[in-house]
């Protein structure tokens, strides 16, 4: 079986870190980067099996980061972590097809969004 792409966009470095470990778990290959403009750079080099972006970033948004995504790459499931987005930003995404995660959230949380977006089992 082929492994896994996961690429995390934050900008703060210890939530990238904190996604990146909880993800290693699964032996899933882990991208990491600080913003939408990143992000687009990195899914024009590599495919990724799932994109997980915060919501509120400084310049391109997580929402603004779903649109161009799907625009050249509609099939990539996309999770979006929100701490405190309007609640109109949450439904326009949910209608592009993304889920979401509320912060905080538990290492169960992230774990169970995960398996069931990759359908893929929990590790041990």
């Amino acid at each position: 079986m082929s492994e896994k792409s996961v690429l995390i966009v934050d900008d703060e470095r210890m939530i990238r870190e904190y996604f990146t470990s909880v993800l290693e778990n699964y032996d899933l290959a882990v991208t990491s980067v600080g913003s939408g403009e990143e992000a687009l750079t990195e899914l024009e080099k590599a495919h990724f099996d799932l994109v997980i972006s915060d919501i509120q970033m400084p310049g391109m948004s997580g929402v603004d980061l779903t649109r161009r995504i799907r625009e050249t790459n509609p099939g990539i499931p996309i999770l979006l972590i929100t701490g405190a987005a309007p609640e109109e930003m949450i439904a326009e995404g949910t209608s592009q097809g993304t889920y979401f995660l509320r912060k905080p959230m538990s290492v169960q949380e992230i774990m169970r969004a995960v398996e069931m977006i990759l359908n893929i089992k929990p590790p041990g």
